[in-house]
């Protein structure tokens, strides 16, 4: 695997002590923090919502 770099995503708020960290964007009426390295080290990033059953999860998928 090396150094293969993915970006993190997940549900929820962000700490008020790393918001700092982080740029706050708008996407299809959803507001999303974006860390600050993310635009530097991916071209574009696509996130979705993966729902089973009850359970809800975001997956990133990226383009170098």
């Amino acid at each position: 695997m090396g150094d293969a770099r993915v970006p993190s995503v997940r549900l929820g708020n962000i700490q008020a002590d790393k918001l700092s960290s982080y740029q706050q964007a708008t996407v299809d009426d959803i507001t999303v923090y974006c860390h600050e390295s993310l635009p530097v080290l991916f071209r574009r990033i696509t996130i979705k919502l993966e729902k089973i059953l009850f359970f809800k999860r975001l997956a990133a998928t990226t383009e170098w």
